[in-house]
């Protein structure tokens, strides 16, 4: 009796598993490799110049507790999310790049939201192309924005897809929230709704096109299709006054200066003084008012809110001033190299699923019109050739290539289900070819040469050579050392006055620093420069400060002054400048 009822628990387990939908469990496991695959080493990396100086202006952002937003910074949400994970965690390059790991590592999981327009296969192998398509997956292990616009818009889109099947709200709030998110994360998140609105009207010619061999006229279907969506947003009406409410709250959230410490406007300040918050609201968003502010100060930033700031920075100034052809150039070549597979798995899914069956489904032309205009559209926008881009054509070909791997599949099943075995093998090696490329690259490009010339996902402005023996020297001299820890020297690298980088922008060649301020700032190192050998010959004889750091084309100024201390050259830019560290041989021992 026992092992009877034992078995029939067994067999009713067994039917539950069995009923059981595997796709969400597939979703997860995928998610789960690929959020642990960007955690990985991720702090393993040297400092990219753009984030060290994000890095530093949000130590100084958690010291000083003043921040305004900066276009050539980019959005604010990572300056307002990394603030507090430095204050959890700690300052180091592995929190730094945390949330983008963390964005980007759950991106695949948003593959469930297209599952009414996908079949089980396509969406598995849609959540598989965004865990390891390269140069997403190198740019989650990154402190940058463009992941986070990506993920988030591409999220939003799959909330805007469940409202447009089901009509219920909560995924138009969803939806809003995610969009809200992408609009903090970059400036650019504005070509996410404009693309994704050529491409539906692009679909709506797909149907006026077919409308010719129908019974309607394509006129009757136009206005079908504009009835039918008055009618959507009219029964909507009251959830989108909310939503926009809802995306404007979160918009002036981040965008909401953090000024009250230095005798400005502060978001919580003026939660606190509510006569504030209008002219907080403009400042986070656009001052009607004309600027009477005289002279510098905190108010003076306040002159222009923030959407005129990002529109003057990125759209009506000269950031654009470039050929196209060559910015082009170099956006194919990078996409080509990382990522070729995934563009010919996105271009084979869109011709078959344009030219056979009845008609071509919605969601895989609608990804490839949108990459397409990416590729086309992003050289146009960027102020430099930036391998980080390609991002946003990347996130919009998973759909069609997801499509293609669902061709491919299905052409090996149905070979296999005839004993077709040449077919199944030819399926399957395509499959290895083109799937099988950006695994390979997204470990080649993230683990085995992260920083390296030769990786075209690297940018120039990556530190080539591996600084963190000398950089933990520098922290030992730091915590030890009394006086000036690290002193600059050269034209190149001088600042005449050091507290200019109290705040962002700083003054003289400090840019010329960067990465190493992120980390002096965090090793609470005392730092000065000079650009006149006879003055730091006299502060090596007055101090002598246990690190001094200049190019190397500059060190035969310096050399002869500097008895008693050991020299460390990198590699310190892609375009072949060195840096030299000259470490006090009190402290070059300990590393």
């Amino acid at each position: 009796m026992y092992h009877r009822v034992r078995i029939d628990s067994l067999m009713s387990l067994a039917d539950r598993v069995r009923r059981f939908d595997r796709l969400p469990a597939l979703l997860l496991a995928i998610t789960a490799l690929a959020l642990l695959a960007r955690l990985l080493f991720l702090g393993d990396r040297v400092a990219h110049w753009d984030e060290g100086r994000v890095g530093y202006d949000v130590l100084r952002y958690m010291a000083t507790g003043a921040w305004h937003y900066r276009p050539i910074v980019h959005g604010p949400f990572i300056p307002q999310v990394d603030k507090v994970v430095f204050a959890v965690l700690g300052a180091n390059d592995f929190t730094m790049r945390l949330v983008p790991a963390v964005v980007g590592g759950l991106l695949p999981l948003s593959a469930w939201l297209y599952r009414e327009h996908l079949r089980e296969v396509e969406v598995v192998a849609l959540a598989g192309l965004l865990a390891v398509e390269p140069a997403l997956f190198y740019y989650s292990r990154f402190m940058r924005n463009d992941v986070l616009v990506a993920a988030f818009a591409f999220t939003a889109l799959g909330f805007a897809l469940r409202l447009s099947d089901t009509r219920r709200a909560r995924y138009l709030f969803a939806g809003t929230f995610f969009l809200a998110l992408a609009f903090a994360s970059k400036e650019n998140a504005i070509l996410y709704p404009l693309t994704v609105l050529g491409g539906l009207v692009l679909l709506l010619d797909h149907r006026l096109f077919l409308a010719r061999d129908g019974e309607e006229r394509w006129t009757t279907v136009l206005r079908d299709h504009l009835v039918r969506a008055a009618r959507g947003v009219w029964s909507l009406r009251f959830a989108l006054v909310l939503a926009a409410l809802e995306f404007f709250v979160i918009f002036v959230f981040f965008y909401a200066p953090r000024e009250a410490s230095v005798g400005g406007l502060g978001l919580w300040h003026a939660l606190a003084h509510p006569a504030e918050l209008p002219d907080l609201v403009a400042a986070a968003t656009y001052n009607p008012a004309p600027c009477t502010v005289p002279g510098p100060g905190p108010a003076q930033r306040y002159c222009d809110g923030a959407l005129e700031l990002a529109f003057n920075s990125w759209f009506g100034g000269t950031h654009q001033d470039h050929a196209y052809l060559p910015y082009l150039g170099h956006y194919v070549e990078v996409l080509a190299v990382v990522s070729g597979g995934l563009v010919l798995l996105a271009v084979v899914g869109f011709v078959a699923d344009r030219y056979s069956g009845s008609r071509p489904h919605d969601l895989v032309s609608l990804g490839f019109y949108w990459g397409f205009v990416s590729v086309l559209g992003y050289p146009l926008v960027s102020d430099i050739q930036a391998p980080w881009l390609v991002v946003h054509a990347t996130v919009a070909f998973a759909l069609p290539a997801a499509a293609g791997i669902g061709l491919f599949y299905d052409w090996g099943r149905e070979a296999l289900s005839h004993d077709d075995r040449l077919s199944v093998a030819l399926s399957a090696l395509v499959l290895l070819l083109l799937v099988g490329q950006l695994p390979v690259m997204a470990v080649q490009t993230s683990y085995v040469a992260p920083q390296q010339q030769g990786n075209v996902l690297v940018q120039y402005a990556q530190p080539e050579g591996n600084l963190r023996p000398a950089l933990h020297l520098v922290q030992v001299a730091a915590r030890d050392n009394q006086g000036f820890d690290v002193v600059w020297y050269g034209e190149h690298f001088y600042v005449a006055n050091e507290s200019s980088a109290n705040r962002l922008p700083a003054g003289g060649n400090w840019y010329n620093r960067l990465p190493l301020p992120w980390y002096l700032e965090r090793y609470d190192a005392n730092v000065t420069s000079t650009d006149d050998a006879n003055q730091l010959a006299l502060l090596v004889q007055r101090e002598h400060p246990p690190v001094i750091i200049t190019r190397q084309q500059d060190q035969g100024d310096i050399e002869s002054d500097l008895s008693g201390y050991r020299s460390y050259t990198y590699e310190y830019r892609q375009w072949g400048e060195n840096i030299v560290f000259y470490v006090d041989e009190r402290y070059a021992g300990s590393g």
